[in-house]
């Protein structure tokens, strides 16, 4: 995705920047691209315990991330 700091990001569906991330995850986004973690991060951990995203699929996100990482030769050693 763009990025969700850009105002037409977040402003054009009337949610801010943490809501707009919640909403890419939710929608299917491996990744929520921002400028800031202000609130973002907050606003993920809290979805992902309430059930609004499904655990088992931010961790199928997290290892599709790892394995292209891996592949990339970028994997932390």
């Amino acid at each position: 995705s763009d990025s969700l700091s850009m105002a037409a990001a977040s402003s054009a569906i009337h949610r801010t920047i943490p809501q707009a991330a919640v909403a890419a995850l939710r929608a299917g986004a491996d990744v929520a691209l921002t400028c800031s973690t202000a609130g973002v991060v907050t606003a993920i951990a809290r979805a992902i315990s309430t059930g609004v995203l499904p655990r088992s699929a931010e961790l199928a996100k997290v290892r599709r991330l790892l394995a292209v990482k891996n592949r990339a030769g970028l994997a932390l050693r």
